[in-house]
């Protein structure tokens, strides 16, 4: 993504994403930005802590994938219709389905 060190930080402060974007932000190379990173006196010990916290944002994200992920399969399952006796063959045959699997 490329983000501006400003929109970066937003993502940090906002709650729905923050445990997960703040261990990556002392990572984040703000080479050719417009604005200047403050680096803070005790960035060493923040950049353990981020780095100490990266498996659980990472197992979130996971999670987070995981339930998009069935939520887009249950939307996207057929629906099945009850096939008439004059419609169509649904095998697409071309015959009506009476006269083709709907025979008994």
């Amino acid at each position: 993504m490329a983000l501006t060190p400003t929109e970066w930080h937003a993502l940090a402060a906002d709650e729905r994403t923050q445990v997960i974007i703040t261990p990556f932000i002392g990572f984040i190379d703000d080479a050719g930005g417009d604005e200047a990173l403050e680096v803070p006196a005790d960035i060493d010990d923040r950049l353990d802590e981020a780095a100490a916290d990266i498996p659980r944002a990472i197992l979130l994200l996971r999670k987070i994938a995981q339930l998009r992920a069935s939520r887009t399969s249950s939307a996207y399952q057929t629906r099945r219709t009850k096939v008439g006796r004059n419609d169509p063959c649904p095998c697409g045959s071309g015959k009506k389905y009476k006269r083709c699997c709907g025979q008994s």
